[in-house]
């Protein structure tokens, strides 16, 4: 445990040697196993500084003629003094370390138990040193990145989950506290007495009996789940200051501080881990809670008490949990837990006056239990929803798919983002990224799967109810594949579903919504202005039953991937319906990758980027040949009106998916604002980046709107509101997008133009949709020309 001591030893000569000839005749076993005895051996006890309760004691010793053999060992004692019945309880302590030295939950190694008070005057216990890091500022502002603070986090819940899953039978713990009485009402009058037992006279404590009743208010009229949870192991202290880590990495290595031990509600460990998150930003200041208050603004990495709680539910599997159930329990967990934390300060202060503190700060530490006192008060003030959950105007059904697709999102995708974006940069790059088959698999067992798929067609959400999902993957470069909703899948599914034959559903259509294969959409061609569809020239010719298609396709995008079996091929023709007008002279066939006659040509980049492993492609069609009867899709001459419908619900979920990018450029510019320091103050205090970053939200806030409201009209299937609709989104929202994230790109400087950043590729997303579907100017005349039509009726 690296943790600073003090200058002085805390046993004396007496004490010490009473304390090897414990250790040396069986205390300490490995002491004898090194011959370390009483005769030969020097010994040295200095206190842990950290932690106000039960003294703790790096004890070191050493052979007096071999320097090479000396052992470091841990002693944990009850406090000297006058103690608070039922205090200090470390036999319960070291009874939980010993049962738990097999389990999933890392703690030190007991040594033994000595109840004479006959060697250091009180009880105490021996444990294996730790060597590792103790953070005794929540703020980890001592770790170098963001990445490692944001992990160390992440550790303090894994490991928080294993403890919560400990089978108190299997590892003879069932009988460690009463259970007759719940959890949280035996803790308030536990508590609640102590607290009365170290009042000082003359101090003001009508905070603290204010925070008290309501806690017994709030009890009164809790539901039942509250009260007669089934037991579990809690430890009653679980910070991050509890935690050993390893030296090097986010690992914790064991779990101190038993000291409040009991079996009640794992919640309650949750409760003590987000305390942090609701202590007064003044406490910060004074340094020795910096263990239990953040820091302002909070280093960038420590996740905000929102994700911390989704962490936790994830960890739990918990997906299906309804939050409104569970927030109002946790909030009265949290006001518990503060008022617990002030209890024990007002004890520390007790002990002071007393004259038997653990430490030498016990003195000035009693005046600091307002910090906790107002934690709790505001806590229980208001109901407690966090930013993760917006119940309004949601349906139940509808906000559990959403905490679902963010949890899996959050949780399952993110942590693998930095393993894509090296492979996509890779000599293999065009081989499939084999954790997103896993990922797929994963995502499909959990029901997460076509998100997309209009309720017309066999769907289960509107478009409206389909945004937020979308919202969601489009945080990631490769989130909405996970989940079976990635272009051009999707609008070539939907083309299937509502045109194509039993036969073309069997052999296509299935299989794309089972995820088992991909496809791609042949539209543009490099030799005529695409933008315009009537412009398109790749021939399809009829000979008898077969079509002969020649021509040259580019911006084919998925036609790359090694799992694409199919082409969704746009060309004019055959030649019966070449006197029709303009828009009825195009035909859609289904033309198998595997064809004679279809080359891919080449890869094209987008600013550099390839896009692997879907890619886009430029493809040859020489006398490519299909049968009529599985080649054609709707009917012929119909391949225009056809490729608008596909194309309508594919921008908009492009528009959908690239508010979540938005929503990221923004988080990472705000991070990064805060984190960087010029000309002597950070970025973030800058009024020209602040000017930005509420520009960058106005931006994104309109783009939502604008792409909520298109949603809307689908919904409502008004034809003439659609087409209006989609087409102010399609103008606006990549355009709106594109400079909040070169907004980000700004700020980061180099670091967002190079490959350490995502906002390189974000930005390339973000302005290519400025093309693709239809530029700008079409959308545009479009647009201008149903204004002047409607002026026009007027």
């Amino acid at each position: 445990m690296v943790a600073e001591e003090h200058p002085y030893p805390s046993l004396d000569q007496t004490q010490c040697a009473r304390l090897l000839s414990w250790a040396s005749s069986g205390g300490v076993a490995p002491l004898s196993e090194l011959g370390l005895s009483p005769s030969c051996s020097q010994i040295e006890a200095v206190q842990f500084d950290h932690g106000q309760s039960n003294p703790t004691y790096s004890v070191s010793v050493m052979h007096s003629n071999d320097p090479n053999r000396q052992f470091r060992f841990v002693v944990r004692s009850k406090p000297r003094g006058k103690l608070l019945k039922g205090a200090h309880r470390i036999d319960r302590e070291f009874r939980v370390l010993a049962a738990l030295s097999s389990s999933p939950v890392p703690v030190p190694q007991v040594y033994g138990y000595c109840e004479a008070h006959s060697v250091l005057g009180v009880p105490f216990y021996a444990m294996s040193y730790v060597q590792g890091r103790i953070f005794k500022d929540v703020s980890l502002r001592a770790v170098a990145s963001a990445k490692e603070r944001r992990a160390i986090y992440a550790e303090a819940v894994r490991v928080l989950h294993s403890l919560s899953k400990i089978d108190i039978d299997a590892y003879g713990l069932r009988n460690l506290s009463s259970v007759r009485i719940s959890w949280i009402d035996r803790q308030l009058a536990t508590w609640y007495r102590q607290y009365q037992a170290s009042r000082i006279p003359s101090a003001d404590y009508s905070k603290m009996e204010q925070l008290y009743g309501n806690l017994v208010r709030e009890l009164e009229t809790s539901r039942d789940d509250l009260k007669h949870a089934p037991p579990s192991l809690v430890h009653g202290d679980f910070r991050i200051d509890n935690l050993v880590f390893h030296e090097s990495r986010p690992e914790c290595l064991a779990v101190l501080d038993w000291e409040l031990v009991s079996l009640g509600s794992p919640t309650a460990d949750l409760a003590s881990l987000l305390c942090p998150y609701h202590m007064p930003e003044e406490a910060a200041s004074v340094p020795v809670l910096r263990s239990v208050a953040f820091s302002s603004p909070r280093p960038p990495g420590i996740p905000t008490e929102d994700e911390l709680i989704e962490m936790y539910l994830h960890k739990l599997h918990k997906i299906d949990t309804d939050r409104k159930q569970f927030l109002p329990n946790l909030r009265i967990f949290l006001a518990f837990a503060l008022f617990k934390y002030a209890a024990i300060i007002y004890g520390v202060q007790s002990r002071a006056v007393h004259g038997n503190a653990a430490s030498v700060h016990a003195v000035t530490l009693g005046s600091n239990a307002k910090y906790f006192v107002e934690g709790g008060m505001s806590a229980l003030k208001t109901p407690w929803t966090p930013s993760f959950i917006n119940t309004k105007n949601v349906s139940t059904a509808e906000d559990t798919i959403k905490q679902k697709v963010l949890c899996f999102v959050q949780h399952e995708i993110m942590p693998l983002e930095e393993n894509f974006l090296t492979h996509i940069r890779s000599q293999n790059r065009w081989v499939p990224w084999k954790p997103l088959e896993l990922l797929k698999s994963k995502a499909k067992n959990a029901g997460l799967w076509n998100f997309f798929l209009p309720k017309d067609l066999g769907g289960t959400m509107t478009a409206l109810e389909y945004a937020p999902l979308a919202e969601i993957t489009g945080r990631c470069p490769y989130a909405a594949e996970v989940f079976n909703c990635s272009a051009p899948d999707t609008g070539n599914i939907e083309l299937l579903a509502r045109y194509g034959t039993a036969e073309q559903k069997e052999q296509w259509l299935q299989p794309l919504l089972n995820g088992e294969i991909r496809s791609c959409f042949a539209m543009t061609e490099p030799e005529v202005a695409s933008s315009d569809a009537t412009n398109l020239s790749t021939s399809i010719e009829s000979r008898g039953t077969k079509y002969i298609v020649n021509g040259r396709k580019w911006w084919t995008s998925g036609a790359m991937d090694k799992r694409c079996k199919l082409i969704l091929l746009i060309g004019k023709g055959p030649e019966r319906v070449l006197g029709n007008r303009k828009h009825r002279q195009h035909t859609i066939l289904l033309i198998p990758m595997s064809a004679a006659g279809v080359k891919v040509l080449r890869p094209l980049t987008v600013f550099g980027f390839d896009d692997a492993p879907h890619g886009h492609a430029e493809v040859e069609f020489n006398n490519v040949v299909v049968s009529v009867s599985e080649a054609l899709l709707h009917k012929e001459g119909a391949g225009f009106e056809a490729a608008q419908s596909r194309l309508g619900g594919g921008r908009l979920h492009h528009c959908m998916r690239l508010i979540g990018c938005g929503e990221r450029a923004l988080e990472l510019l705000t991070k990064r604002a805060g984190e960087r320091s010029v000309f002597g103050k950070k970025l973030i205090d800058n009024d020209a980046v602040r000017q930005q970053i509420a520009q960058c939200r106005c931006n994104v806030e309109a783009a939502r709107s604008m792409t909520l409201s298109a949603a809307r009209a689908v919904d409502g299937r008004n034809v003439r509101d659609v087409r209006r609709l989609v087409a102010v989104a399609k103008i606006m929202v990549p355009k709106l997008i594109s400079e909040v994230v070169d907004s980000a790109i700004q700020i980061h400087g180099g670091l967002g133009v190079c490959q350490d950043s995502i906002l390189s590729l974000l930005f390339a997303h973000a302005r290519t949709l400025r093309l693709a579907d239809g530029p700008d100017e079409v959308h545009s005349l479009n647009l201008a020309k149903m204004e002047i039509s409607s002026m026009a009726k007027l």
